[in-house]
């Protein structure tokens, strides 16, 4: 569950400082009890509206491999994330999988495609199309 904003969390401990319960927030602001209650108490002790950074799970590549795997698909674009995870593993020797490869080209913005099987249209080609359906037009 995404956390509150700010506001909510200044407005639940406002609620919660004039008497109202937890699960009076939580039905009022339309989020879990728990939510409401971790975040005020994360408020209350360091005064901060911010999280603290560093929560959650460690990624298992360094921004080096990263880099490595992306320098690796913008030279061969027909490059596989299973081919990409093994060329890591043999160069680096860092082994992950192949969906945490997918996740690192997803984080950049490197989305898989299917490679054109014919040649390129010239525009006389596109000109021809149009001036087909527009005859054939219903």
């Amino acid at each position: 569950m995404p956390d509150l904003t700010s506001l909510e969390i200044i407005r639940a401990d406002e609620m919660r400082r004039n008497g109202h319960t937890y699960r009076s927030i939580a039905s009022r602001l339309r989020r879990p009890v728990s939510t409401i209650h971790r975040s005020i108490q994360r408020y209350r002790s360091s005064n901060s509206l911010v999280r603290r950074r560093g929560q959650g799970r460690k990624r298992c590549t360094s921004r080096r491999d990263d880099s490595f795997l992306q320098l690796g698909v913008r030279r061969n674009t027909r490059l596989t994330a299973v081919q990409a995870r093994n060329e890591l593993e043999d160069v680096r020797g860092v082994r992950v999988s192949e969906r945490t490869v997918r996740r690192r080209f997803e984080e950049v913005g490197l989305g898989s495609y299917i490679p054109a099987k014919g040649p390129k249209l010239e525009r006389r080609h596109r000109v021809n199309r149009l001036s087909y359906a527009r005859e054939h037009r219903h």
